[in-house]
């Protein structure tokens, strides 16, 4: 096989253990430059998606604006965004790992609201535990079942500790639920999830002794409960 680099394959030199992954966005699919998938079939057997299953590109705002009262519980999906790639690694037999389920950042602050209405009150925590066990319940079952077997792992919940040595990150997951957000999404998570499926928390700047143990106290009891790989 004439690889482009003249080297052997990545994914094939370590494919005794471990995945070799990279990022992969819509552009790099969609690029008339087709050495960037040329690159991508020969080297890799993970891809992680860009921007494409982060919250802000999965909740489908239009739609669930329009009628707060029937979507009250469980906001509408739009998954034309992700959609691409999921189908892209199913034809071309690459595995994902699915990012991300809940996280601080790119997710609009409507989701946290009573009637979604930003201009009103917080929903409360009962509210937003349904809301958020029914949206991880949602995505991982429809990448499972328009795309089985395809996500082999989910990255659970994204940059939950602070950067300053100050514990959790404020965030309206902490400001509806609690500090407990991280516990019970990885409980719904578990409770969800394909079987085989693995759950990851996922950061940086982890090296930083101090928000490794942030990390660590937060996913404490997370692996106590067995909801966590």
């Amino acid at each position: 096989m004439l690889l482009i680099s003249g080297y052997d394959s990545l994914k094939e030199l370590y494919a005794d253990y471990f995945r070799v992954g990279t990022c992969l966005p819509v552009s790099v699919i969609d690029n008339p430059n087709t050495e960037f998938l040329t690159l991508l079939n020969t080297e890799f057997n993970s891809v992680t998606p860009e921007n494409e299953l982060k919250p802000e590109n999965v909740l489908d705002a239009a739609t669930t604006l329009a009628n707060p009262e029937e979507y009250n519980e469980c906001p509408a999906l739009d998954f034309s965004a992700a959609d691409p790639i999921l189908s892209y690694c199913q034809e071309n037999g690459i595995a994902m790992r699915g990012h991300t389920l809940i996280w601080y950042s790119q997710t609009p602050s409507w989701l946290f609201y009573e009637d979604y209405d930003v201009n009103g009150e917080l929903a409360s925590r009962e509210l937003m535990l349904t809301r958020m066990e029914n949206y991880i319940d949602s995505v991982m079952s429809y990448c499972e079942e328009n795309y089985p077997g395809v996500i082999y792992a989910w990255d659970v919940v994204n940059e939950a500790a602070d950067d300053n040595g100050r514990g959790m990150r404020e965030c309206y997951w902490i400001d509806t639920i609690g500090e407990d957000y991280v516990e019970r999404a990885f409980e719904f998570a578990r409770a969800h999830a394909p079987e085989g499926v693995q759950l990851f928390y996922n950061d940086y700047n982890e090296y930083f002794t101090s928000k490794q143990n942030e990390i660590l106290d937060i996913l404490r009891p997370v692996a106590e409960a067995g909801n966590i790989d």
